[in-house]
Order: structure tokens, then C-alpha cells, then sequence
């Protein structure tokens, strides 16, 4: 094991993964789990490594029924969400061996999405692989990506979500109680928002309010949790501080 570790050090000082992707709507450049891979490829053959990458779903059971509920947003638009049900986990594994037989092991994890609109099943399972192959890369390489939020595609869906005339029009559409699908909103929000305040305390050891409210504010660009959307949103960033 002794080898083995020095050999990954090598590679770990040496490797310089570049940021090849633009996030055009948050104005920086970011590395994928590709960029990872292209450029720590020549530093492990270099060093005797050999690296294999896998992946495996996590299914965490849920009391509450899955209910997919529909609502327009101030241009008129349908918004769709799900709320409740189980939630599906790809849990990457990197394993680098070397010419011993010695290896070691990293883990990254990213949750399904429920629902995302233009997108089919394998194609959200194929982006979580893609964030969870990424968080395992970053921990056996330790590569800090803390300011690498999303792509372009993540964050547009994420500025029309929270843009302030979908917030206000989804806040009225709340208070007027029980959606027509028989989905509580109001009383969805406020059970997500008790658990999200939970979690922060039990998972990220936020146990000062405004600790928690910081971390809201970073995560949602506001100061508080008002939609579905936004829970789902922190409850994300929960999971990969907790990763990361």
C-alpha cells in the first residue's frame, strides 16, 4: 500500500484538470468529470496505475406517494414538479489499482431529479452518473470544486425557476391552498423546510440560525425557502456539501 499511495501522490501533484466548459449564465468556466479523466489518464499510466470507474443505484424508500402536480407560472407557462415518493441515488466508485494488487477507493453520490423537464429517464440517471463520477473523482484527486456549480443547462432551468415573477406567481398560487391534483403546497413547503432545518443542523452541523441562513441565502440567491423547487434545491446542496 505504501507504493501505492506514493504513486497517487505523484499523480495528485501533478494533475492539472482544466475548466474546458462555460457556464455561460453564472459567468465562469468549469471542469466536467470528462476533464477529469482526459487529463489524469497519461499521469496514471505514468505512474504504474490503472483506474476503474462504476456505478450503482441507491434507493432510498419513501411513506408518501410520488404525486406530480402542474401549475402556470406568470406568463402563462406550465410548471410541473413532483413532490414526495422515493428518491433514486448513482453512487460512483473510483478504484485505482496498481501493479501489486493494491488499491484504493473513492465514492461521490448525486440524487435523481424526480422530473426534469426535456429529459427521459436514462437521461437523468446519465447526468447524476455524471456529477457522482465527477464528486469520486475530486475526492481520490483532490481537486477542490466548491465555486463548480453547474452547466448551462442546469442553471437556465434554475433562473427560470426562481426568476421573481415565477416566485411571486407560484407564492400566490400556494396561498390559495390545495392544488387540483389535492397537493397541499403551502403545507408541502412548510414539511420540507422542518426537515431541510434539520438536516443542516444534524448533516452540516449548522446549529446557529444564521448559519443556516447563510447557507440558504448562497444556495437560492435569497433568504428564504418559498416554493417546492426551492426545497429541492437546497435539499441538493445539502447532499453535496455533505459529499464534497
Amino acid at each position: 500500500m505504501k507504493e501505492l499511495y506514493k504513486s497517487l501522490a505523484a499523480v495528485q501533484a501533478d494533475l492539472k484538470a482544466p475548466k474546458s466548459n462555460r457556464n455561460t449564465f453564472g459567468n465562469y468556466n468549469y471542469r466536467s468529470a470528462e476533464d477529469i479523466l482526459e487529463a489524469v489518464k497519461p499521469l496514471l499510466k505514468e505512474n504504474g496505475l490503472t483506474m476503474i470507474l462504476s456505478d450503482k443505484i441507491v434507493h432510498e424508500q419513501s411513506q408518501h406517494k410520488p404525486e406530480q402536480i402542474t401549475y402556470k407560472n406568470s406568463k402563462g407557462y406550465d410548471v410541473q414538479d413532483v413532490i414526495g415518493g422515493d428518491r433514486f441515488y448513482v453512487e460512483s466508485t473510483v478504484t485505482i489499482f496498481d501493479g501489486e494488487g493494491d488499491s484504493v477507493t473513492a465514492t461521490g453520490v448525486a440524487r435523481e431529479s424526480q422530473f426534469k423537464a426535456g429529459m427521459d429517464d436514462s437521461q437523468i440517471t446519465g447526468a447524476a452518473s455524471s456529477y457522482a463520477r465527477k464528486y469520486a473523482l475530486n475526492g481520490m484527486f483532490n481537486i477542490d470544486d466548491t465555486k463548480d456549480a453547474d452547466t448551462d443547462e442546469h442553471t437556465e432551468q434554475r433562473n427560470k425557476d426562481t426568476a421573481p415573477e415565477v416566485i411571486r406567481n407560484r407564492a400566490e398560487e400556494s396561498a390559495e391552498g390545495p392544488s387540483p391534483m389535492g397537493v397541499d403546497v403551502v403545507a408541502e413547503v412548510k414539511a420540507r423546510k422542518e426537515v431541510l432545518n434539520e438536516d443542516m443542523i444534524k448533516l452540516l452541523d449548522l446549529t446557529r440560525p444564521d448559519q443556516r441562513l447563510a447557507f440558504v441565502k448562497r444556495v437560492l440567491q435569497k433568504e428564504t425557502i418559498d416554493t417546492l423547487e426551492d426545497t429541492d434545491l437546497v435539499s441538493d446542496a445539502i447532499d453535496n456539501e455533505r459529499i464534497g
